[in-house]
C-alpha cells in the first residue's frame, strides 16, 4: 500500500544518510593519516662524496618515539629491524666529582650525590653570598640551602651527560657544535610533590625522583581486563594501562629528564629528542626533507612530519575562534582563557596559580635576598634573565637570546617586539582566536 512505500522510502533514506555519514567520517580518517606531504629534494651533485652520503644515512634514519629503547629504522627500505634497546635506567655510570680541584670518581649516583652536597655543606661558610665552586660554573647564591640543591642539580646534569656519552657510543648521530648552556632551575620552597595526598617537600632532585618513584611502584606493572591506572597529581585526569606508561607521562610533571648531550649540556626527557637535537646540526646540504607550506628543510621524514602537524589546527574551541594542532594545546588554551578557576595558592599571600611553573616564578618575588649576583660587580637580581641583560647592558656581553625576523633579518630581544615588527613592518596577522604567531 501506499502508506508501506512511504516506509520503505523513509529507511532507505536513513540508511543512504548513514553510509553518507560514515563515508565522509573515513574519509576523514584517511586525510589525517596524511597530515604531511612530503617533497624529498636530492643533494646537490658532489664528486666523491659517496662515502659521505653513506655516513649520513645512519644519521638520517628516524628514531622510536620511545625513551628508552633504540630503533635503528632507515626510511629507504620497506624492512625495519628493530635492534635490542637498553633501557636508560640500567645505564653504566663514571661519574666525576666536579668540585674545586676533587677528582673522585663514583659509579652509583646515590653515593655520587651524598659526596658533592657534602662538598656544598662543608666547604662553604654561611655568609652574604657563596659562589659555587663546580668547575666553569660562576653562580652566586645566597642561601646555603639554595647552593646545596644547586650544586647536587650539577650531579644530576653529570650523570645526564654521562647517559648521552654512553648513547653516543653505541649510534653514530652528527657532532654538536652548540655553545654550552648550564642554567639550572632554583626552587625556594625546594621540589614538591603534588600527588594526591602527599604534599612532600624535598631539598634536591635525585631525593625528589626517587620519592616519584614510590607512587608509581605503588601501581601494578600492568593491569587486568577492565582496570585502569589513574594519575594522582594535582589537576590530572590521566589515565593509562601500565606503570611505564605511568612513569613516562609523569616526566611532564616533575621535568625529570634522561639524557643530556655531553657538548653542549642540553638535556631532554627522552633519547629521540637527543636524536632529533644532534640531526638538526647536520649541514643544511644534507637537509633533504622540505616543507611544502613555509619551505624549511629537515633531516629525516618524521621530523618533518611533526613539523607539518604544525600547519594544520583540528581542534578548534567551543568558546572563541582559536584553533590547535593538538588537544593538549586546545586544553591549555581552554583552562588559561575559559576557566576562572586558578587551583594553585601561594601560601605567603592572596595570589592564586594555573600551574605549578607559575607559582614557583611568583615565589620568587617574596625573596627577600636577589639569589644571583654578577661576578664582576655587585649587581644583584633574581632571575637568570636579569643577570644575563645585565652582562649584556654593562659589561658589553652578547648573552641574550634573540628573534630574527625571517623577512628582513632585523633582530630583535623580545619576542613581543618581533611579533609588534611583523605587524607593522610587514602587515602580518595571526589567526583569529590566536594572541601571538606561532
Amino acid at each position: 500500500s501506499l502508506h508501506n512505500l512511504k516506509l520503505f522510502l523513509l529507511i532507505c533514506n536513513v540508511l543512504f544518510a548513514f553510509l553518507i555519514e560514515m563515508n565522509d567520517k573515513l574519509e576523514e580518517k584517511q586525510t589525517k593519516n596524511k597530515l604531511a606531504v612530503f617533497e624529498h629534494i636530492p643533494c646537490k651533485e658532489k664528486k666523491n662524496n659517496n662515502k659521505n652520503k653513506r655516513g649520513y644515512k645512519r644519521a638520517l634514519s628516524p628514531s622510536s618515539d620511545s625513551g628508552l629503547v633504540i630503533d635503528d629504522e632507515d626510511s629507504q627500505h620497506p624492512t625495519k629491524k628493530r635492534v635490542q634497546g637498553v633501557r636508560l635506567v640500567k645505564e653504566p655510570l663514571s661519574l666525576e666529582c666536579g668540585w674545586n680541584s676533587c677528582e673522585e670518581v663514583f659509579d652509583s649516583y646515590r653515593k655520587y650525590n651524598y659526596h658533592v652536597k657534602e662538598h656544598a655543606e662543608n666547604d662553604c661558610a654561611e655568609g652574604d653570598e657563596m659562589m659555587c665552586k663546580w668547575r666553569d660554573c660562576t653562580t652566586i647564591i645566597s642561601e646555603k640551602s639554595l647552593l646545596s640543591q644547586h650544586v647536587s642539580y650539577h650531579g644530576y646534569h653529570t650523570k645526564l651527560k654521562n647517559i648521552g656519552k654512553n648513547v653516543l657510543g653505541r649510534r653514530d648521530l652528527p657532532d654538536c657544535t652548540r655553545e654550552v648552556e648550564e642554567a639550572f632551575p632554583l626552587y625556594i620552597n625546594g621540589y614538591s610533590c603534588d600527588w594526591k595526598e602527599c604534599g612532600g617537600l624535598f631539598e634536591d632532585v635525585y631525593e625528589f625522583h626517587e620519592h616519584i618513584k614510590l607512587h608509581i611502584n605503588s601501581n601494578p606493572k600492568y593491569c587486568k581486563k577492565d582496570e585502569i591506572i589513574e594519575c594522582l597529581w594535582q589537576g590530572c585526569s590521566y589515565k593509562c594501562s601500565s606503570q611505564y606508561k605511568l612513569s613516562d607521562h609523569l616526566k611532564m610533571h616533575t621535568k625529570e629528564k634522561v639524557v643530556a648531550c655531553p657538548t653542549c649540556g642540553a638535556h631532554f626527557a627522552g633519547k629521540t629528542k637527543f636524536y632529533d637535537h644532534r640531526k638538526r646540526q647536520l649541514p643544511p646540504e644534507v637537509q633533504n626533507y622540505q616543507c611544502s607550506q613555509c619551505s624549511k628543510f629537515f633531516p629525516s621524514e618524521r621530523l618533518l612530519r611533526d613539523h607539518m602537524r604544525t600547519h594544520i589546527n583540528h581542534y578548534k574551541c567551543t568558546m572563541c575562534d582559536m584553533t590547535c594542532p593538538k588537544p593538549s594545546a586546545l586544553a591549555i588554551h581552554f583552562r588559561y582563557r575559559h576557566l576562572n578557576e586558578r587551583p594553585l595558592q601561594c601560601h605567603l599571600c592572596s595570589y592564586m596559580a594555573v600551574t605549578k611553573q607559575a607559582l614557583d616564578a611568583h615565589l620568587i618575588t617574596h625573596c627577600t635576598e636577589s639569589l644571583l649576583a654578577c661576578e664582576d660587580c655587585d649587581y644583584r637580581c633574581r632571575s637568570f634573565y636579569g643577570l644575563d641583560k645585565h652582562y649584556q647592558k654593562v659589561h658589553g656581553l652578547d648573552l641574550m637570546q634573540t628573534y630574527e625576523c625571517h623577512c628582513c633579518q632585523a633582530k630583535f630581544q623580545r619576542g613581543n617586539y618581533l611579533t609588534r615588527h611583523l605587524i607593522k613592518a610587514h602587515d602580518f596577522h595571526w589567526p583569529s582566536g590566536h594572541s601571538r604567531f606561532r
